[in-house]
């Protein structure tokens, strides 16, 4: 039996983490207007302009989508299953098979769609070499192949019921994740080396600076998006079932949440580089 304070825990967590993804989720549609806007006001539009807006219109609505289904499934939890404070809390814990499948699919796909769009910009600012990436793309294949798994175990497990099910789950995205890290890492290394070499010697400060700022906005938004990688990541890792690590289960709802809108960094990265007039295609 739940004590009446890990029952606030749960019902808060329920509620308070699907106020804040609303909130989010205002915020990136905001961001993703701006950006659809300056990037169709652009006058010339390449083939690899039109996959970058692909990308972030996709990632805009998968995180959508999660959006829906996290409102849908709390809505249906507090409707239908708050009859008493505990039976509300059991039901914000037992999410049904259906919604565990959307929301993991889609953010697994949205992770998936912002390391391929990285992977591409590393590919082209080395002159389209396949060779250098190699390594992320089979880091890639290993992440697809995780986020399948971990697909099957979710229909192998129609009902989480005990503690060693829900523990497998965790422990297979939280390694994905960790894959999308390691990806990340070594794609923006590679893009930052390859900057460093290519302008150290040029002499114009001004056409440096212009590189410079192409480095320093990557860095940023990866060190935004490896923070959050590595936060859910350790949410999951971590045992969610004792009274020591019980209140890391409101932690890792709202990480969740922030997962869910990563594709919020990607896109402000597309943004900042519109708005400074640099080529992202480059």
């Amino acid at each position: 039996m739940q004590n009446t304070e890990n029952l606030n825990v749960d019902i808060g967590t329920q509620l308070n983490s699907t106020l804040v993804q609303c909130f989010l989720s205002g915020v990136y549609m905001v961001i993703y207007g701006g950006t659809l806007y300056f990037y169709l006001s652009k006058k010339q539009q390449s083939k690899a302009h039109r996959a970058v807006l692909a990308a972030i219109t996709a990632l805009y609505a998968f995180s959508l989508i999660n959006l829906v289904v996290q409102w849908t499934g709390s809505n249906s939890t507090v409707v239908y299953s708050s009859g008493t404070r505990v039976s509300l809390s059991q039901a914000s814990l037992n999410i049904p098979q259906r919604i565990r499948l959307m929301i993991g699919t889609t953010l697994a796909v949205s992770i998936l769609i912002s390391d391929v769009l990285l992977i591409w910009r590393c590919y082209s600012i080395w002159g389209n070499s396949l060779k250098v990436a190699m390594i992320p793309l089979v880091l890639l294949a290993i992440e697809i192949v995780i986020a399948i798994a971990s697909t099957v175990i979710v229909c192998l497990h129609p009902k989480i019921t005990d503690a060693p099910a829900d523990s497998k789950i965790d422990y297979v995205a939280a390694t994905g994740l960790l894959f999308s890290l390691c990806t990340n890492l070594y794609t923006t290394s590679l893009i930052g080396y390859r900057i460093y070499t290519t302008t150290r010697d040029i002499s114009i400060s001004h056409n440096r600076g212009r590189y410079m700022r192409i480095f320093f906005v990557l860095v940023e938004t990866s060190a935004m998006y490896i923070f959050v990688l590595v936060v859910v990541a350790i949410c999951q890792f971590v045992p969610q079932v004792s009274e020591q690590t019980y209140p890391l289960v409101g932690l890792n709802a709202y990480a969740t949440v922030a997962q869910s809108i990563l594709g919020l960094i990607p896109t402000a990265m597309v943004l900042r580089l519109v708005l400074t007039g640099i080529c992202t295609a480059s």
